[in-house]
């Protein structure tokens, strides 16, 4: 009768079986993807968050770069104007030529002169030579200012409402004011600017009659800058900081998780080394006792569950001791090498072949009675009987000794083994070489 486990017509005769299930069972064979997309997903949320938040830091700190550029234009500016101003002011104003392109300040008493030579001089007092050099700036569409008043000597200097709020904080104490405007499609971007102005002994000539002291705000300069390319340009930027930033961004991701999996398939070859090494005999490369035990442990709570004959069978290499001092121990290592190769090779795939201890093998047979476990191991006994000498190559033949035992009801791994130790035991009695059962 051929030996068969009564499970192989749903594997095939391959090496699939109960070594099969431990092997898929155990975690050197599989591993948790699941987490490690977790991880993936995480490190990139993460990595992404963080350039996001970089990007908005970096977009809000350029930002106030450019914001600070333009105020510090529109400071200067505003400068550049009350220097012109107070030069006016120190001098009681300026005179020119009237002509048909330069008319009076209506707002002043007895704006004009006449000359020896028949020509009208007009003054130009610092308010209107502010006013006049504004339109001729805006014209050549460089920039835009105006004087602003709320007790204006001309009207036409009255403040708008912004420029309202900005009079309303210097009087509260603020030493300048300034607003952001981006009116999109309608019109351009434009930067106000207002800081306050004071009276000076030059101005007093026109405002004294309004009450004005030295050192008293009587208005502002209100400055008009238009920052539509600057804030085009700065956009321009970002963008392009932000492309390249992310490229780049996008590739050091692509380096770390790369790196993360090359290193998790480090570990995880690390871990089936140490796996393997903790299940496995360094010498013989079949599994260990601890191993062995624990196998031996599966197939006999799965034979009292499934009702599965269950055998093992114990083998003890004869007078081994004196193939070491024969031959030298490393001799002796080669012969336990070879005894497990020849012991694997001659077991049905599903059957577990491990070291036991020195130079004992313990064979787990599962779905195996008493008859079938006699007969596999006298093949297995015949097997080293005929080649072990020759692939030793040792002069003398080596012969191997065993003891088999089944599954009885009640048993535990402690006794179905001992039994098979004491069949082992009755096997050396009677001259070795041979396989004993159990009685």
């Amino acid at each position: 009768m051929p030996l068969q486990h009564p499970r192989t017509h749903m594997r095939g005769q391959d090496k699939s079986g109960p070594q099969a299930e431990q092997r898929s069972a155990s975690p050197i064979w599989s591993r948790p993807w699941g987490s490690y997309a977790a991880f993936v997903g995480f490190t990139t949320f993460t990595f992404a968050a963080f350039i996001a938040v970089l990007f908005i830091w970096i977009h809000r700190e350029s930002q106030n770069q450019m914001r600070e550029l333009v105020l510090a234009q529109a400071r200067s500016l505003f400068e550049s104007i009350l220097v012109a101003r107070h030069w006016n002011a120190n001098l009681g104003g300026v005179y020119a030529v009237k002509t048909d392109e330069v008319q009076s300040n209506p707002y002043l008493d007895h704006p004009d002169v006449a000359t020896v030579d028949g020509r009208t001089l007009t003054l130009k007092n610092p308010a209107l030579m502010v006013v006049e050099i504004s339109e001729y700036s805006r014209q050549e569409r460089l920039f835009s200012y105006r004087m602003v008043s709320d007790r204006p000597l001309n009207p036409r200097n009255g403040p708008d409402e912004l420029e309202r709020v900005g009079l309303e904080a210097f009087r509260a104490g603020d030493a300048e004011f300034w607003r952001m405007e981006d009116l999109g499609p309608a019109g351009p971007a434009v930067l106000h600017y207002m800081a306050p102005l004071r009276i000076d002994a030059g101005c007093l000539s026109c405002h004294a009659k309004q009450g004005y002291k030295v050192g008293d705000i009587n208005g502002s300069i209100s400055v008009r800058l238009d920052i539509t390319g600057a804030l085009a340009r700065h956009d321009q930027w970002f963008r392009q900081a932000a492309t390249a930033a992310a490229a780049a961004s996008m590739l050091l991701l692509a380096l770390v998780l790369l790196y993360f999996r090359r290193l998790r398939r480090q570990i995880a070859q690390a871990q089936d080394r140490c796996e393997l090494l903790a299940n496995t005999d360094v010498l013989t490369g079949v599994p260990n006792r601890r191993q062995l035990m624990a196998r031996l442990e599966e197939e006999l709570a799965r034979a009292m569950r499934t009702g599965q004959p269950l055998a093992c069978a114990l083998m003890d290499v004869d007078h081994f001791k004196r193939v070491n001092d024969t031959h030298g121990h490393q001799k002796g290592d080669t012969v336990l090498k070879v005894l497990a190769r020849i012991a694997r090779e001659t077991v049905r795939g599903y059957d577990v072949v491990g070291r036991f201890g020195g130079e004992e093998f313990l064979l787990v047979l599962p779905g195996t009675d008493s008859e079938h476990a006699m007969e596999l191991a006298e093949r297995v006994r015949l097997a080293v009987h005929d080649r072990l000498a020759t692939e030793t190559s040792l002069p003398n033949v080596v012969t191997i000794s065993l003891g088999v035992a089944t599954l009885r009801p009640g048993d535990n791994v402690e006794s179905l083994v001992k039994r098979a130790d004491d069949a082992l035991y009755r096997a050396k009695e009677k001259g070795r070489n041979r396989v004993e059962r159990e009685e």
